[in-house]
C-alpha cells in the first residue's frame, strides 16, 4: 500500500456545492481531473494526470476500503464510501467519494469518481470506524460496498435478503405449493386412516360382535335343547333337537373359525383360546355323550350327563362369551379414541402448518413488498432531485436484487451526470473565455452554422458594420448591423446561391474583397470543421479596409502626378492615423 508523506494534522475546509471529479483508466490511472480537484488537492494538472489515484491517498485510510472500492467496481457496481484524501501539502479533507464504471458500447473502459462534501457527523463517526481497522480492533466489521457493516451469524443465514426478487417469488411460490400439499397430504392421510379405522370397527369388531353373539346363542341354543330332550324324551323329539344340535354345533364351529380369522387383539387371543377349550370340552364331553345317550335311549343317562358336565362348563363358557364380547366393546372404544386422538393431532397439525405458512406467507411478501416499492420510491425521488440538477442524493445499493440494481444503475447515472455536469461547467468555462476574448478583440468575427443563420458576431464586427450601415443599404435596404443575430447570411448578397454553395464545399481559408457603397471591407472565412470531419459552420473575419484603400489612393495619385512632372499634390493628414 503506497503511503504518501508528508501529512499534517491541518484539515482543508471544503465548499458547499464543490464537486471534485476525476477519471481513471482500468488500471487507475487518472486521465481526468477538474479545477475542483486542483483547487482543493494542490496539484498540478500536469502532476496528476498519468499518476495513479492513490496520489492523494492518505495513511490513516484502511487498505480493506480500497480493496473493497476495486472489488466492487470491477464487479460493474457502483461504489459510495467515505474517504480522507491528502493534499499535496499534507493537509487532509474529508470527501464522500461516489465512483462508479464508465462505459461505452457495452465495454467498461475506465472509472468516474465524483467527491462532495461529507457531513461533519458522517466523518465523526467514520474516523472511528477507520481507526478500529488501522489498530486491528475491528472485529467482525467489514467494510462493504462503502460502508463499514457488522456480519453476525444471523446476517450470514438471512439469505432471503441477498435473493433476488425472482429467487424470492419463486421460493414463495414453492413454499406455499410445499405447505398445500403437506395439508392436502394430511387431510388424505387422515381420511384414510380414519376409513382404516371404521373398517376396523366394522370387519373387527362389529361383525365379530355378531359372530361372538351368535356363537354364544347356539350354545345356548343346544342347552337348551338338552334341556328339552331331558323333558320330552319321546323319539320323535329326541331326533328333531339332535338333528338341530349338530347342526348347530357345524355352524358355531364354521363362525368360530372367521371370528377367530380377524385381527385379534394378544388380549383377544388368549380370551379366545380359552373360549375355544371351553366351548370344545362343552361340545366333546357334554352335547356329543348327551346326544349319544338320547340315542341310545338313555335318558337318564343324558340326564346325569347335563348335571354333571353341561351345566358346570356353560356357566365358565358363557362368562368368557361374555368377557370377549366387552372386551371387543372396549377395543372398538379404543380404537375409536385412537381414531379421535389421530384426527386432533392432524387437525393441530394442520392449523399450526396453516398458521405458520400464513405468518410465512405475511413475512415474506412484506420483504417483497420493500424489496420493490421502497427502491422504486427512491429511484422516482431521485429522478424528480435528478431532473431539478441536483445530483447530491444519497442512494442505497447495497442491495444486488433487481430492483437493487435499478438503484445501482441510478447510482451509476447521477455520478455520471455528476461527471458531465463538471466537464460542462469546465467546457461552458473556456468558452466564455473564448468568447469574452473575441468580444473583445480589434478584429471583427462573425460565425455562421451550415444553415448560414449568424450565430455570434462580435462588438468590432457590430462596429465595423454599423459603421458602413448607410452604404451597405444603398445596395442592400434591409441590412441592419444591430439585428444580425439570427439572421440568415443569405439576406446580405444579391446572389444568395452563390454564397451558399462557396460555403458549402470551401474547405480552406477564403479571402474576399467587396466594396459596398463606397466601404471597402476584406472578409476572410474559414470553415468550422470537428474532429470527425463534419462541417459545424463557417466563422469569417471582418476588416474594414476603407481608411487603409482612400490612403492607397491618394498615394497613388501622388505618385502618377510626380510622374507626369505635377509635384504640386499632397498627401492630406486630416482624419487619418
Amino acid at each position: 500500500m503506497r503511503i504518501n508523506l508528508p501529512v499534517s494534522n491541518i484539515e482543508i475546509p471544503l465548499k458547499e456545492g464543490l464537486m471534485i471529479v476525476s477519471k481513471t483508466d482500468l488500471k487507475g490511472i487518472i486521465t481526468y481531473v477538474n479545477n475542483d480537484f486542483l483547487e482543493v488537492s494542490g496539484f498540478t494538472e500536469q502532476e496528476l494526470i498519468g499518476a495513479s489515484h492513490n496520489i492523494v491517498r492518505h495513511p490513516d485510510m484502511p487498505a480493506e476500503a480500497f480493496a473493497d472500492l476495486w472489488v466492487t467496481l470491477k464487479a460493474g457496481r457502483p461504489w459510495i464510501g467515505m474517504v480522507k484524501n491528502r493534499a499535496k501539502n499534507g493537509d487532509y479533507y474529508w470527501v464522500e467519494a461516489h465512483a462508479a464504471p464508465l462505459v461505452e458500447n457495452g465495454q467498461v473502459i475506465g472509472y468516474v469518481s465524483v467527491r462532495k462534501k461529507p457531513a461533519r457527523s458522517a466523518i465523526d463517526a467514520t474516523e472511528q470506524v477507520y481507526r478500529l481497522f488501522r489498530e486491528k480492533r475491528q472485529g467482525n466489521l467489514r467494510v462493504e460496498i462503502g460502508s463499514a457493516v457488522k456480519r453476525s451469524f444471523l446476517g450470514k443465514l438471512n439469505f432471503f435478503k441477498s435473493m433476488s426478487i425472482k429467487g424470492r417469488l419463486t421460493l414463495i411460490v414453492s413454499l406455499m405449493s410445499l405447505l398445500l400439499l403437506a395439508i392436502g397430504g394430511m387431510g388424505l392421510y387422515g381420511m384414510a386412516k380414519s376409513n382404516e379405522s371404521l373398517e376396523d370397527v366394522y370387519k373387527d369388531r362389529t361383525v365379530a360382535l355378531g359372530q361372538l353373539a351368535e356363537v354364544n346363542r347356539l350354545v345356548l341354543r343346544n342347552r337348551i335343547a338338552i334341556e328339552g330332550m331331558i323333558i320330552e324324551p319321546d323319539a320323535a323329539n329326541v331326533t328333531r333337537l339332535s338333528t338341530e344340535v349338530d347342526n348347530n354345533i357345524l355352524a358355531a364351529g364354521k363362525i368360530w373359525d372367521a371370528y377367530t380369522a380377524t385381527n385379534l387383539t394378544p388380549k383377544e387371543k388368549a380370551l379366545a383360546v380359552t373360549f375355544a377349550s371351553l366351548r370344545l370340552r362343552f361340545t366333546t364331553e357334554g352335547l356329543k355323550p348327551a346326544l349319544a345317550a338320547f340315542r341310545a335311549n338313555k335318558p337318564e343317562e343324558a340326564k346325569r350327563i347335563h348335571n354333571e358336565i353341561l351345566r358346570p362348563l356353560n356357566g365358565p363358557l358363557i362368562d368368557t362369551a361374555k368377557a370377549l364380547i366387552s372386551l371387543e366393546i372396549e377395543v372398538a372404544k379404543e380404537e375409536f379414541e385412537a381414531a379421535q386422538s389421530r384426527f386432533a393431532n392432524l387437525r393441530n397439525l394442520a392449523i399450526t402448518l396453516i398458521a405458520l405458512g400464513l405468518l410465512l406467507a405475511l413475512a415474506m411478501a412484506v420483504s417483497l413488498i420493500r424489496a420493490i416499492v421502497r427502491p422504486l420510491e427512491t429511484a422516482v425521488a431521485v429522478c424528480a432531485q435528478v431532473a431539478q440538477g441536483n445530483f447530491n442524493n444519497r442512494i442505497d445499493i447495497d442491495k444486488n436484487d433487481e430492483t437493487g440494481r435499478v438503484l445501482q444503475g441510478m447510482e451509476v447515472m447521477q455520478t455520471k451526470l455528476g461527471f458531465d455536469v463538471a466537464e460542462a461547467n469546465r467546457v461552458s468555462d473556456e468558452n466564455l473565455r473564448i468568447k469574452i476574448a473575441l468580444d473583445n478583440v480589434s478584429t471583427g468575427v462573425m460565425i455562421a452554422d451550415n444553415s448560414r443563420t449568424i450565430i455570434y458576431a462580435n462588438k468590432s464586427v457590430q462596429k465595423i458594420l454599423k459603421g458602413a450601415e448607410n452604404d451597405i443599404r444603398k445596395q442592400l435596404p434591409n441590412f441592419s448591423a444591430d439585428k444580425m443575430m439570427g439572421v440568415n447570411i443569405d439576406t446580405f448578397h444579391k446572389n444568395p446561391a452563390h454564397q451558399a454553395k462557396l460555403l458549402a464545399e470551401f474547405t480552406t481559408t477564403y479571402v474576399a474583397n467587396l466594396e459596398i457603397g463606397g466601404r471597402f471591407l476584406r472578409v476572410t472565412a474559414a470553415p468550422v470543421i470537428n474532429v470527425r470531419g463534419e462541417r459545424l459552420g463557417a466563422v469569417a473575419e471582418w476588416l474594414d479596409r476603407t481608411g487603409e484603400v482612400t490612403v492607397e489612393q491618394e498615394v497613388a495619385r501622388v505618385v502618377e502626378g510626380a510622374k507626369n512632372g505635377d509635384f504640386d499634390q499632397r498627401l492630406k493628414l486630416e482624419g487619418k492615423e
